[in-house]
């Protein structure tokens, strides 16, 4: 191999001495490129994990006040609901003992008419009513009672998805 190097005139080994310096330039060159690229790309990775932990942290804190707001609302629910059950309770029993009589108007009714005024101030006008016998208005109670529990639920929805707005 050395007797191959005698061959080479000196001009050559300045010419490989320049070749590999402009060869080793450019692999140096493309060595500190790259380098800035991963630098670049830890900084823009290290910015993006912020961002995300940033949002995370901002999406828990709006999840948890949603959650107390909801645990409110359906506190505000369960009082509302148990008050009305207790309401009903008090109707059904005096429904039950005498002390309230439902009664509905009627077309005509041959006994048991009851006078009322119907927004006549000088109380001339009368319907004709008829009172409903025990069973059938704790049924109109109940028929009642499902129907305000409904109306409460839907309620109780409206304001859990208007406060989630």
């Amino acid at each position: 191999m050395f007797e191959m190097l005698k061959l080479i005139p000196p001009r050559g080994y300045l010419l490989l001495a320049v070749i590999g310096l402009c060869f080793g330039c450019e692999l140096h060159g493309r060595y500190v490129e790259a380098k800035k690229w991963e630098i670049r790309e830890s900084a823009a990775t290290a910015a993006a994990e912020q961002k995300l932990s940033d949002m995370r942290k901002y999406v828990a804190e709006k999840e948890k006040a949603a959650e107390s707001r909801l645990a409110l609302i359906k506190a505000q629910f369960k009082q509302g609901e148990n008050h009305a059950q207790a309401e009903i309770k008090t109707l059904r029993a005096n429904v039950r003992n005498g002390t309230v009589r439902l009664s509905i108007p009627a077309a005509s009714c041959s006994r048991g008419t009851v006078p009322e005024t119907t927004g006549n101030t000088q109380g001339t006008a009368t319907e004709a009513r008829t009172e409903l016998d025990p069973t059938t208005a704790q049924s109109l109670i109940d028929i009642a009672a499902e129907g305000d529990a409904a109306i409460r639920q839907l309620n109780a929805l409206v304001d859990a998805v208007k406060d989630n707005k």
